[in-house]
């Protein structure tokens, strides 16, 4: 059997499908869908790390259920610190994404009004599409800044409960 390793440029991911670990062994580390995890080993196709909303808590899960992200390693003196070298903005939109998700599914189940649902599914969508944008790195910067501007404008719109 393989020893764990310590990884070397998987260190942040982010899940793609629920993980529910195991009933009763705390080896496991049970994962939602969209939550971001730090790698700390890696050992023939599983990860050993821990969600970043609880780095108390650490545990084994596979590696086939995390999309990695590109991150900024730093060593200091008691260990090295992680974060991600997305853009910002597109961070953001992110997790708004995620949050609004929830919304519309809420809305949907509540069997709300239609119009509402169409609203939040169709800014959802253009952020998709301004994420998309930022995150190809092939726009000149002039418009990328018109296109967080939007994006930031967008957001705080649907923050303040125009949207949502």
């Amino acid at each position: 059997m393989a020893r764990w390793q310590p990884t070397t440029n998987a260190k942040l991911g982010v899940v793609v499908y629920d993980y529910p670990a195991p009933s009763g062994d705390d080896r496991y580390l049970t994962l939602k869908f969209g939550e971001v995890v730090r790698i700390v080993e890696e050992n023939s196709g599983w990860y050993r790390g821990f969600r970043t909303v609880d780095p108390t808590k650490r545990g084994v899960f596979p590696a086939s259920f995390i999309h990695l992200k590109e991150c900024i390693v730093r060593s200091t003196e008691i260990g090295e610190t992680v974060e991600s070298a997305e853009d910002p903005v597109a961070q953001e939109v992110a997790f708004v994404l995620r949050e609004w998700n929830t919304i519309l599914k809420q809305l949907y189940k509540d069997n709300r009004s239609e119009s509402q649902q169409k609203k939040l599914g169709s800014i959802m969508t253009q952020l998709i599409g301004w994420r998309t944008q930022i995150m190809s790195g092939t726009i000149p910067a002039g418009e990328l800044q018109k296109v967080k501007k939007k994006v930031t404008t967008k957001i705080d719109w649907g923050k303040i409960g125009r949207a949502v």
